[in-house]
């Protein structure tokens, strides 16, 4: 498709995509998402090769970080420009004041994922309900929480489900106002692309 158009620029957001736009002589941009960088390569070399000759491929490669930039340029050697991604200020303004009603914590990740351990925040909730013993938990980043749930001790189970709203993921014009009503967003990843739900 690329051999047969001509385009003012196309923009990969993969490796192999990037190829494919220098090998066809089209303007290219490669935005690198995740994080990669020498402490946190791709898991297979053929990834990280990959990775490196769509970056030196490509006549524009970015990153969406200046963190991420530089763990893009540890491993190809070459550095991407950052193109932070934007904010709709319009959707996202802050609330003036705080939000009524209890403190409520936003966890707005797939819930079962591990990596976003909401094992971890689920087994901590007790120590802020000692704090705040009218805090609220809210899952709003869909899946199902049934695991982490699980996983934790009877009592702390039974306390966590009391103080808990799973809205489910909702719909993207929901996600504005989940974050103007709450109090603090929580999310204890390991493993975030740029912490974008952050």
């Amino acid at each position: 498709h690329l051999a047969g158009h001509r385009y003012d620029v196309v923009h990969a957001l993969v490796p192999s995509a990037g190829l494919a736009a220098a090998l066809t002589v089209q303007p290219s941009v490669y935005t690198v998402l995740g994080h990669p960088s020498p402490a946190n390569p791709p898991a297979r070399a053929w990834s990280r090769a990959l990775l490196a000759r769509g970056v030196r491929a490509v006549r524009v490669p970015t990153a969406l970080s200046r963190s991420a930039a530089d763990g893009v340029e540890g491993l190809t050697g070459r550095r991407p420009v950052v193109l932070p991604p934007g904010v709709r200020t319009a959707d996202f303004a802050p609330r003036a004041a705080p939000p009524p009603g209890p403190p409520t914590l936003l966890f707005n990740a797939f819930a079962e994922d591990p990596r976003k351990r909401l094992s971890v925040l689920l087994a901590a909730l007790p120590l802020v309900l000692e704090q705040l013993p009218e805090a609220r938990l809210v899952l709003g980043g869909g899946g199902d929480p049934s695991a982490a749930l699980d996983a934790l001790e009877p009592g702390v189970r039974r306390v966590v489900g009391t103080v808990l709203d799973d809205l489910g993921a909702g719909d993207l014009a929901d996600v504005p106002e989940r974050y103007r009503s709450a109090t603090v967003s929580v999310l204890p990843s390991v493993e975030e692309a740029f912490g974008l739900v952050l």
